[in-house]
């Protein structure tokens, strides 16, 4: 019997508390943990616990902006994917975000909402086969030094 996988972990940050709650109520409909947060300190210490998957981050926020967030999240959980959320979208800042390792940029408002579920379900798949690749060539390093042992000595 196969154990059931754990719900991805999606971490929201925006300092506008309609977006947040209606970004929180589609990813729980779609079966996410969802962690959010009004401030950038506070997403930090709220996920400290527990890796996010993916993180929905809004540029421009209080005291930290989503960019920084963004490097800080990378720093700590490699494997989290972040999509930058903005109101105030522009290709200089969409260039940016994708420089500090965001791997979508949204606009808000968001129209239609099933782009951010879109959205998220790419930056989930991306996680996977990143995951996956990253463990199918530590498994071809450790069967290349199973065969080099084999080849060094027949006897074994």
């Amino acid at each position: 019997m196969t154990t059931p996988t754990p719900p991805p972990v999606v971490l929201v940050v925006d300092d506008d508390d309609d977006i947040r709650d209606v970004l929180v109520r589609l990813l729980e409909s779609e079966g996410c943990r969802v962690l959010s947060a009004r401030f950038a300190e506070d997403a930090i210490a709220l996920s400290a616990g527990e890796e996010p998957a993916v993180a929905l981050l809004d540029i421009v926020l209080p005291r930290m902006d989503g960019l920084a967030l963004a490097g800080e999240i990378r720093s700590r959980w490699p494997d989290c994917r972040c999509i930058m959320i903005t109101g105030q979208s522009s290709v200089d800042t969409a260039i940016e975000a994708i420089h500090q390792g965001a791997v979508d940029y949204l606009s808000k408002p968001f129209f239609p909402l099933d782009n951010v579920w879109a959205a998220v379900q790419r930056a989930l798949a991306t996680r996977e086969v990143e995951r996956n690749k990253r463990a199918l060539q530590a498994r071809r390093q450790e069967i290349k030094r199973e065969l080099r042992a084999v080849v060094d000595d027949p006897k074994s």
